[in-house]
This record gives C-alpha cells, structure tokens and sequence, in this order.
C-alpha cells in the first residue's frame, strides 16, 4: 500500500514538474481579471532564469520588463518601459509602478519579459483611475445633520498637504479656514474666520470655538479651506445655542 501511494505521488510530481515552462515565466501577476489602480506599487515575480536570449547573447544576465497593450488582436506593442531585471536568478519579485496615464478601465495590458526567441507574458490586467483625492479634503465634520452648540469647543480635522494656492503660491505653507453660509449650496458666502494652519503637513488636527453670535440652530454652515482654484468645505452642520 505504501509503495502505491509513493508511486502515485511520485507520477503527480512528474506531470506537475512537465507542465511547467522550460524557460523564465511569471509567477505573477497570473491569470485573468485583475485590476490595477494607476499609480499604485505592485508586485511582479518570475520563476526560471534565462534560458533564451538574442544571438549575441544566448543567456542573458539582464533583460528589460515592459508593459504591453495586449488588446490588438494582431499580438501585444510595446507601452513603456518598467524596469531591467537580473535574470540570471531562479526566481525574483520586483515593485513597479502601474502607470497613471493608461488607466482607462478598459485595455488589456500585461507584462512582457523581453527574451529572444521566447518573450514571457505576464497575465492581463486593466488599469483603472485612482479616485483618492489628491487635493486637502476634510476628514471632519462630515456628512450631514451635525449640530455644534455655540461656545463649544470643537476639532476639525483633514489630510492630503495643500496641492492648490494661489497664482503666487501654488503650494502655500499656510492657509486660512473660514466659516461659510451653505444654505444655498450655489452661493456659499464667508461668515468668519476660524484658523490659519500649515497645510504642509499630510494631515492634521486643530481645534477651533463655534460662535455664539451665529446659534441660531437652522442656518446650514460649513468649514472651508481657502485654497485656489480648489476650495475645499467640510460637511455641513448647525449651530445650536448654549
């Protein structure tokens, strides 16, 4: 009984070892389905060193990996370029960039391992926008039906370093947030100024005293950071009073 099973494990090594590619092939990114963010880092990796090379160099120690459209039905083109790999290991994982400017949601792409006569594919993937702001954004207040009492001491809070000044700082170190009306959400008008903070920082806490003199408990405000051409307002909220 022993010797039979060995037998059969030993013929599923055998007919798993045959079916792997006698020359360098990605382990990843692999099969179907995938979707890349552009601009995220990702991982590529590969299996086999080079066993096939231009004819000047049958065995290659380096070799360039390159994105490719793999929608053509005529055979992939060359996009751009990632990186040059050392080749001559048995196997490696490298961090790569997902280009920004192709992500339309919709081509196939694929990494291509550039061997002569024997190019290795990676799996298709697409690559979709990134929808991250990257602007500064409030992280708080936010939403809706928030009420402050007036005189209160309340934190407002955001991240992402101020990417948008003014024609003479297009990244400003210090920017002022003030108070706004929002009851009319196309005509938001300045009511009070409630803090200047550095927007160098990638994010931040600061912690700011709602106004009496505006509790009147139905007026919608809102935070707002005074960037141009990108205002950034916080979510909406009331003031009650004390």
């Amino acid at each position: 009984m022993l010797l039979k099973t060995l037998a059969v494990l030993a013929v599923a090594a055998t007919s798993v070892y045959a079916q792997l590619p006698d020359h360098t092939f990605f382990t990843s990114p692999v099969g179907e389905g995938i979707v890349y963010t552009g601009g995220s880092n990702q991982v590529f990796s590969w299996q086999k060193a080079c066993t096939s090379g231009d004819s000047t160099s049958p065995t290659p120690s380096k070799t360039e990996v390159v994105l490719v459209n793999t929608y053509n039905p005529d055979g992939p083109f060359f996009l751009d370029y990632v990186m040059t790999i050392d080749c001559t290991k048995e196997n490696g994982n490298e961090k790569w960039t997902v280009p920004e400017r192709f992500a339309d949601g919709k081509t196939n792409y694929a990494l291509r391992i550039g061997l002569l006569p024997t190019p290795a594919y990676s799996g298709n993937f697409k690559i979709a926008k990134n929808r991250t702001p990257k602007h500064t954004i409030f992280t708080s207040p936010v939403g809706t039906g928030v009420s402050y009492r007036g005189g209160s001491k309340q934190v407002f809070s955001w991240k992402n370093a101020c990417t948008a000044g003014d024609t003479t700082s297009p990244t400003p170190a210090k920017t002022q947030v003030h108070l706004v009306n929002a009851n009319n959400p196309n005509a938001v008008f300045f009511v009070d100024t409630i803090a200047t903070i550095d927007c160098r920082k990638k994010q931040g806490n600061v912690k700011w005293t709602v106004p009496k003199r505006f509790a009147d408990g139905k007026t919608k405000y809102a935070l707002k950071f005074d960037l141009v051409p990108n205002s950034v307002y916080s979510g909406i909220f009331k003031i009650t009073k004390s």
